[in-house]
């Protein structure tokens, strides 16, 4: 004969956990917990009777995905300016390719001199479909009140004149309470937009267009501002829209691939 087990008895049957299972994508825990005292009446479930049901189940709580940007049309991008924080520098970061053969390695032509310069400069940048763009100086720690001076001296306060709407990252900054506090006293509507997505947003390809440009051009750093916003300025505006019509390929591709980077 099997020994009884001690302790209270299982307060869900395996057919109360299958009710609960199938409800979860849709309700939350509050909501679990009142459907299923109307659906048993002769029994009263706890919030962490449930939670640890989920639990045992690998249903841990995560955030919900915005799919907000994926019902957008070309039409749609046209209403909203892409910002972002932008640094520049004298030398390019990274590697930089050059055509030699196998012996040349070492061949002064095929070699970069090395620099002890790492001073650069930040900036906040925005661009628009009909080919405006903005860039204002930015400090390197910006705090919440900096971004309300950059947002400010951007502008920012008209567009709801123009019918513009602001996509900014995910930066703390970006959507402090005082940040919120004055994009709602002026009106500015801010889009959703899904971390650690750099591929997605087009401002990320304007600034590698001018990123490209400031090596070849020898600048010593006293000029370096000055030619970022002479380079910045003089973007081409059709650049821009094609990078604007080009979002919903982008937001395409990142769904075909799974979330995965794409080539953009």
């Amino acid at each position: 004969m099997k020994k009884p087990k001690s302790g209270r008895p299982k307060q869900l049957s395996k057919r109360d956990e299958r009710f609960l299972l199938r409800k979860v994508p849709k309700e939350s825990i509050q909501k679990l917990r009142t459907g299923f005292n109307n659906f048993s009446p002769d029994k009263t479930v706890w919030h962490c009777t449930i939670r640890r049901l989920l639990t045992r189940n690998n249903l841990i709580g995560r955030a919900a995905v915005k799919k907000l940007i994926r019902q957008f049309g070309v039409d749609c991008w046209k209403q909203l300016v892409l910002t972002d924080e932008c640094r520049s520098k004298l030398r390019r970061d990274g590697r930089v390719w050059v055509r030699r053969s196998h012996n040349e390695r070492y061949n002064p032509c095929c070699t970069l001199s090395s620099s002890n310069d790492r001073r650069s400069l930040q900036f906040w940048v925005a661009i628009a479909y009909d080919g405006t763009v903005r860039l204002v100086k930015a400090p390197k720690k910006c705090t919440s009140l900096d971004y309300i001076h950059i947002l400010e001296e951007a502008g920012v306060h008209f567009f709801p004149e123009f019918g513009y709407k602001l996509i900014d990252d995910n930066a703390p900054i970006h959507h402090s309470h005082s940040v919120n506090e004055w994009k709602t006293r002026n009106g500015i509507q801010s889009v959703p937009w899904p971390a650690q997505r750099p591929d997605l947003n087009p401002v990320e390809n304007v600034e590698a267009f001018m990123k490209t440009q400031l090596p070849s051009m020898k600048l010593e750093f006293p000029d370096l501002e000055d030619a970022v916003c002479d380079i910045w300025n003089k973007t081409p505006s059709k650049l821009v829209s094609n990078f604007y019509e080009s979002m919903p390929k982008r937001i395409q591709k990142c769904i075909s691939n799974e979330d995965f980077p794409t080539k953009y």
